[in-house]
């Protein structure tokens, strides 16, 4: 038996809730009308009362796209990283729809830029009560006069991931795992200063930047999707309390990043 719930709220702050036998998430509709997932958790597990000790949120837009002649905020990261866009800050929440059969729970969220006219719905599936996210983006030009290179759309999009502590730079690390045909999956752990992921001090100059320039990504060219990397990473605290795997189901170029 599956049972999925969701609860919308949409008196500010505009809240999806979407529950099933597995996982529970919380999406949030923010100001700006840009939706953003805020929760990811184990099914009935608490969430946190305060998302992060630096923020009031950790909230990043659901989902990162970018085009030719689209560019980054300043505030918040270079081209170099897959977050920060323009465009991404532009998608307003359209509508959302959820389906349940005997094998899976789904959750389709569709969103769209005015000024480009376009259309991305971000695919959402649980099955059964295996706690894993399957997630998905699809991208349409909804604009009958003017044509777009799409050059990224992310798959999933989630922030907060260490945002339980201040000693987040010691507390977590990241494993990644170096794969060819002779010595497969060779998995490494890195804290998260080695990568160049560190508290730099940058909050704490009142600038108004919310992040660093600082990023960690890992990638695969072509179609051999195994060739140099898994297409596979993982998060952890120290107590292995906290922990968050993920895989990249394609058949071509990948990347991902933190």
């Amino acid at each position: 038996l599956m049972v999925t719930k969701m609860t919308c709220m949409m008196d500010p702050p505009r809240t999806i809730e979407w529950e099933t036998d597995a996982l529970d998430l919380t999406l949030v509709i923010n100001e700006d009308g840009v939706v953003c997932l805020r929760h990811l958790l184990p099914h009935r597990e608490p969430k946190p009362v305060t998302p992060s000790p630096f923020f009031l949120d950790s909230d990043l837009p659901l989902v990162s796209v970018r085009m030719v002649g689209e560019g980054n905020t300043i505030r918040d990261k270079t081209a170099k990283c897959l977050i920060g866009t323009y465009l991404s800050a532009r998608l307003r929440y359209c509508s959302h729809k959820s389906h349940l059969d005997d094998k899976k729970a789904s959750l389709d969220v569709t969103s769209e830029d005015q000024q480009t006219g376009i259309q991305v719905v971000q695919h959402f599936v649980v099955y059964r009560a295996i706690p894993v996210l399957r997630s998905s983006a699809t991208i349409t030009n909804t604009s009958p006069s003017s044509s777009c290179v799409v050059t990224q759309l992310s798959s999933l999009t989630l922030g907060g991931l260490t945002a339980g502590t201040k000693d987040w730079v010691h507390e977590y690390s990241l494993m990644t795992a170096n794969n060819s045909w002779f010595r497969e999956a060779q998995w490494r752990e890195d804290q998260l200063s080695a990568l160049g992921i560190d508290d730099n001090g940058l909050l704490q100059l009142g600038d108004g930047h919310h992040a660093s320039f600082a990023n960690y990504t890992v990638s695969s060219r072509g179609s051999f999707s195994t060739g140099t990397y898994l297409p596979m990473g993982l998060l952890k605290n120290q107590d292995e309390n906290d922990v968050l795997l993920w895989q990249i189901e394609h058949n071509g170029s990948w990347r991902w990043g933190i």
